[in-house]
């Protein structure tokens, strides 16, 4: 990675932790992390599929920290091992090896009269377990940490405070927009002491944007099911889902920091539904942004949407419309009593004109189960 990459790309640090040695919860039981390494892989695969499908990032940009020959779940409650979790990784030492690189990147663009911008956008992905650490003041939390491979019980301040990481990119202007997405618990840890970034000062004049995306809130936990054979994190299949298409606008195809923020909850809810009932519900948590911005763009995903039409719609133009403006999004021309429409996510109007005006359905909202139903002139 040299002065040949371009300022105007994308750049990506992924990192996917479900197994420490030190830790006996995760080896086995129902502790046992399951779905992170599954999720970094998605998320990676996201990053660079080429748009629209995915965020096109070039593959060399995407420095992915994901662990290799998991070992099988052996069931077994045996106490946890420190000097199995010494030299476990990934560590503080892999993850800071590509935060020296972006350094040495902005170094060396500066040196050559470029500014120290490296590029266009940075995303952050982390997944495993979670904590957050306190600050000086009891009872003050530092953010949002991801507990690196080699965390012991007694030394939970093996850890990398993302959010903190993430401000410093943001600060350091590197690039124009910063995005961090964490799907691990964030169980409160105040007297765990908030581990040293190791970066210097940063103040930069000209800062850009930023989506933080946490997938719960303080002192809660995030957790994973098995969706069709395989496990991930409940926040990142949604994230995901959203950031292919489910969460695109239904006219611009566009998905927003406003969308994703929108999206989430609800499809996080549909997504558990029943199965971890007796549980506290899982809640996404998003640090405020001072505006809304696109994150891609991409076809939005369609589902299918009947209409239970008045005899007076049959053979006329049925119009249904969408966005803050009610824009007319689709057209058809219904030769029967039922008819079906492929629609985004999102709310909308359905009409038709007969002889005596117009007639309109009630708000509804897409997917849903239920026929639309034309009400009155």
């Amino acid at each position: 990675m040299g002065m040949n990459q371009a300022i105007d790309q994308d750049w990506a640090l992924v990192v996917g932790i479900q197994y420490y040695p030190g830790l006996a919860a995760s080896l086995s039981g129902s502790e046992a992390l399951r779905g992170p390494v599954n999720d970094a892989n998605e998320f990676a695969k996201w990053l660079t599929a080429p748009k629209p499908q995915g965020a096109g990032v070039p593959s060399q940009n995407v420095h992915r920290i994901v662990q290799q020959n998991l070992p099988s779940p052996t069931g077994s409650s045996s106490p946890p091992n420190p000097a199995d979790a010494e030299f476990a990784q990934p560590n503080q030492g892999d993850l800071f090896n590509v935060l020296s690189s972006f350094n040495s990147i902005a170094m060396s663009h500066r040196t050559a009269m470029l500014g120290q911008k490296i590029g266009r956008r940075l995303y952050m992905y982390l997944a495993g377990h979670g904590i957050e650490p306190g600050l000086s003041l009891p009872g003050y939390s530092a953010g949002p940490a991801l507990l690196l491979a080699n965390a012991v019980p007694y030394d939970f301040s093996r850890h990398i405070l993302a959010k903190q990481l993430a401000n410093w990119f943001y600060y350091a202007a590197y690039f124009d927009e910063v995005l961090l997405f964490m799907d691990c618990c964030r169980d409160n840890t105040w007297k765990t002491f908030a581990s040293s970034l190791q970066l210097g000062q940063v103040n930069a004049t000209q800062l850009g944007k930023y989506f933080y995306a946490f997938g719960t809130k303080w002192d809660r936990r995030s957790r994973e099911l098995d969706f069709d054979g395989q496990v991930h994190g409940i926040f990142t299949k949604a994230l995901l889902e959203g950031l292919g298409g489910a969460a695109s606008d239904p006219v611009t195809g566009d998905v927003t920091v406003g969308s994703l923020r929108d999206y989430i909850p609800q499809i996080m809810d549909e997504l558990v539904g029943s199965r971890l009932a007796g549980l506290p519900p899982q809640k996404p948590d998003f640090e405020p942004v001072s505006e809304d911005f696109v994150v891609c763009s991409v076809p939005p995903k369609l589902y299918s949407v009947k209409f239970a039409l008045p005899q007076g719609a049959i053979g006329r133009k049925l119009g249904v419309r969408a966005g803050p403006k009610m824009r007319l999004l689709k057209e058809a021309t219904p030769n029967g009593p039922e008819f079906a429409l492929e629609l985004p996510r999102g709310a909308y109007l359905g009409q038709f004109s007969d002889q005596a005006g117009t007639i309109w359905t009630a708000p509804f909202e897409v997917p849903l189960k239920s026929p639309v139903v034309f009400s009155s002139s």
